[in-house]
């Protein structure tokens, strides 16, 4: 935290010394031309002659205001199920990517929340229902909240239910089977940052392989393989790749998109796979495999959503709670929450 010299009163030297560490003398002609700054962030440069005590009120040569940077991601939706022999399932949507960056005053609470990954169920097999859509994840300070919307789910295949449904809306869309419609992408809300997110991808009619889920980088593939997902600067690590649509009752599933989106299953009544990595990757799709009164496949399930908060790492305060953990990449400190909590900047 700053050291401030007084508001009022008088002024001594070991005052302004330990105010202005990077002066560090008890020379007043020193701090003549040097930047100094207010609580709230406001600065000025002191005069190059004819510098008073008085003008050291209230003043410190730390710079308050800390260069905080974030990314957002929702948590990834689940990949679609089947029931029948084709066409193949999509692939569930990535969560939706949240990245900016803006200078806080040192002392603000910075809160944040972690949305889960969908689930694929028997009963849901995602879709546009609220159990196979990751949730949403947002980072909060002063008045601004941020919001990376969680992944849509993978559109399944029914022959028992008579249809062939969209993949589901989100903050990158899930994908579908030929016939009906791909889930679409609304990635996220917020000050400060550049969201990402897109479509899942499609089947071609005829087609058997289900279409793969919308990554925070690219599309889903109408031949079924997910979005990859969006790579963050400051880490070099990508994050929230689609997942891959699920094949027919013979055939290959599709690839996941690279940030974990989940592989669509092979032919044959497999279960997609689950998506590999924090940071909303969608789920893999089922495959298709018969038509028998009991047989159902089903999707992977998404991944959570994460919260990374950066600061320089001379500006780290060291003050968090909830589930995080310290890394440093550059000359950053990286706070990653997985769960709900806080950082104190």
């Amino acid at each position: 935290m700053p050291t401030y010299c007084p508001s009022s009163g008088t002024i001594t030297m070991q005052d302004i010394k330990d105010a202005f560490p990077a002066v560090n003398t008890y020379a007043l002609s020193d701090y003549r031309g040097i930047t100094y700054y207010y609580s709230n962030g406001s600065s000025g440069t002191f005069p190059s002659s004819n510098l008073a005590m008085t003008a050291f009120y209230s003043t410190t040569g730390t710079n308050p205001l800390v260069n905080t940077n974030w990314i957002v991601v929702g948590g990834g939706g689940a990949g679609g199920g089947t029931d029948q022999q084709q066409p193949g399932p999509g692939g569930g949507g990535a969560g939706g990517v949240g990245v900016g960056s803006t200078t806080i005053l040192i002392g603000t609470v910075i809160s944040v929340t972690v949305g889960s990954g969908g689930a694929a169920t028997n009963t849901s097999q995602a879709g546009n229902t609220a159990n196979g859509r990751g949730g949403n994840s947002t980072l909060s300070f002063l008045t601004n909240t941020i919001t990376a919307y969680g992944g849509g789910g993978g559109g399944i295949t029914s022959g028992r239910r008579g249809l062939d449904q969209s993949g589901g809306n989100g903050g990158s869309g899930g994908g579908s089977s030929w016939g009906a419609s791909v889930g679409s992408a609304t990635s996220g809300t917020g000050s400060f940052s550049t969201f990402y997110g897109n479509a899942g991808g499609g089947s071609a009619t005829g087609q058997t392989r289900g279409g793969g889920g919308g990554g925070a980088g690219a599309a889903g593939t109408y031949a079924g393989v997910g979005g990859n997902g969006h790579t963050w600067s400051i880490n070099s690590v990508t994050y929230a790749g689609g997942g891959g649509g699920g094949a027919s009752s013979s055939g290959s599933g599709a690839a996941g998109g690279s940030g974990g989106g989940g592989a669509g299953a092979n032919g044959g009544g497999n279960t997609g796979g689950n998506a590999t990595f924090y940071g909303g990757g969608g789920g893999g799709a089922g495959a298709a495999g018969g038509d028998s009164a009991t047989f159902v496949a089903y999707g992977g399930n998404g991944y959570q959503g994460v919260v990374i908060i950066a600061v320089p790492t001379s500006q780290y305060s060291g003050t968090y709670t909830g589930s995080a953990s310290i890394s440093t990449s550059g000359g950053y400190t990286l706070i990653t929450f997985t769960g709900s909590g806080t950082y104190t900047v």
